[in-house]
């Protein structure tokens, strides 16, 4: 049972949204475990027997515990990191293979730890050398196959170029999904990779008062199979539109026309396929399958009101950034790791160590701004207070910690989410659990100095 888990960003009156649009791919197709480590295993395998790694590689496992989303990676040094909302590196979560660096070693490395805006943002990719970074579940296995190698090469006294190393292990990913391994792995096993009819509730309850549409990278008897799995056969009843192969993000970015495929049948059983007269499609209608298209032709076929309409997706620049800084769609993310950290977050001994936090700050303001400054009281204070921020750490399965904080600061990730998403939640399913034109708020913001106003009103008059 999924807790009804929601965070906000403004304020989201769902009662003035009509239409729901989806991603397909860890949105509504939430994979379990196995689709992880199955991605890994061809890719590492497609390393040795394709691009000649040596043979030895083949023994590497995947760890689903080791990236968690939002991480970058710098090719050009080896180094995964996490960044916070300013772009700069957390000294507790930057490692290169499998290893913790240390802050010496750091120092050697990066000359600040503020990484540029060419380094992260990927409009500067022509600039500089732009980082990679982890933003989907797809990208998981990815990343782990690039600190694993490295940390193998690393081992065995192996020289290689930290580009090469990079590029072959994007394209061994790629070749999983362009040669459609990955595709029929899945429809060949999908109880394996998928809850069965673990969508059917929801899809039900958001159909009977909302539009419904689905928009996806995916090809369609790929969507079909695994929509039927998780919904049941007559899926498309609830969708007035289904866009499949729609090549996104491009597809939020250029101007394309849609086409319709062509309704047959094979072996008795209705199918989709390409039509050969390439017709770009005029209307969209429910109960037909289209295919690439774009966002803007969309609107114009559609004519729904762009405000209306709240689009899921699980990777937040390709998915979210488009639709709602150039189209003005409401927007929000599925983050599948938020239920991790809510258990972590809500557990007792992580609830006494933030309790226990908190009042060594406040000891601490209390003792840096008497005017009797007492060195080693602070020095005291400062160093339970480092143990504790490494204890908090900890409670988290990856050892890179959480993926929404950096220390105590926002992450680069979370900062991101804040500003492509207006609703993050761990599932599409949590919204079977509410009033779907209930109005979404959030808390109040913290500022700078909440902290130090907070101090104030609680100290005692004498203090003052």
């Amino acid at each position: 049972m999924l807790k009804p888990g929601f965070c906000q960003q403004p304020n989201l009156i769902c009662s003035k949204i009509s239409i729901f649009g989806f991603d397909y791919d860890y949105t509504l197709a939430e994979y379990k475990e196995p689709t992880q480590k199955f991605i890994f295993d061809i890719a590492r395998n497609r390393l040795v027997n394709k691009y000649g790694f040596p043979k030895n590689i083949l023994k590497l496992e995947f760890n689903p515990d080791f990236i968690i989303r939002g991480l970058f990676y710098d090719p050009k040094r080896c180094v995964m990191m996490k960044l916070d909302s300013y772009s700069v590196i957390d000294d507790k979560a930057a490692f290169r293979g499998l290893t913790p660096l240390s802050e010496s070693e750091l120092d050697e490395l990066y000359s600040t730890r503020r990484m540029g805006v060419h380094r992260v943002d990927p409009n500067f990719v022509r600039r500089g050398r732009q980082f990679y970074q982890v933003l989907d579940e797809f990208s998981i296995p990815e990343a782990y196959l690039f600190s694993s190698v490295y940390q193998f090469f690393e081992d065995n006294n192996l020289r290689f170029d930290p580009i090469l190393m990079f590029n072959a292990i994007r394209q061994a990913i790629a070749d999983v999904h362009i040669s459609r391994t990955l595709y029929h792995e899945v429809i060949n096993n999908l109880d394996e990779h998928l809850e069965k009819n673990s969508m059917q509730n929801v899809i039900s309850h958001l159909s009977s008062s909302k539009k419904l549409f689905v928009i996806s990278n995916s090809p369609f008897w790929f969507i079909d199979a695994g929509m039927k799995h998780l919904v049941g056969d007559d899926w498309r009843d609830a969708f007035e539109i289904v866009i499949s192969e729609a090549k996104k993000p491009s597809f939020f970015l250029e101007d394309r026309p849609f086409l319709e495929m062509q309704d047959g049948c094979r072996n008795g059983a209705a199918s989709f396929e390409k039509k050969s007269n390439w017709l770009a499609a005029k209307k969209l209608e429910k109960g037909k399958i289209y295919y690439e298209g774009s966002l803007s032709e969309f609107g114009r076929l559609t004519n729904w009101d762009q405000k209306s309409v709240l689009y899921f997706g699980d990777q937040v620049t390709a998915d979210l950034a488009e639709p709602s800084l150039r189209f003005g769609w409401r927007t929000a993310a599925i983050i599948p790791e938020l239920e991790k950290e809510i258990a972590v977050f809500e557990g007792p001994k992580f609830k006494q160590l933030v309790h226990r936090l908190n009042e060594l700050e406040f000891d601490y303001h209390k003792v840096a701004d008497k005017d009797a400054y007492c060195e080693t009281s602070a020095k005291r204070l400062l160093k339970e207070r480092r143990h504790i921020k490494d204890d908090l750490k900890k409670a988290f399965p990856s050892p890179f910690g959480s993926i929404f904080r950096s220390d105590l600061s926002r992450t680069h990730y979370a900062r991101q989410v804040e500003r492509y998403a207006e609703l993050y939640t761990s599932s599409i399913r949590n919204l079977d659990q509410i009033n779907v034109d209930r109005t979404f708020f959030p808390p109040r913001l913290t500022l700078g100095y909440d902290h130090r106003l907070n101090s104030l009103w609680m100290l005692p008059d004498e203090e003052f």
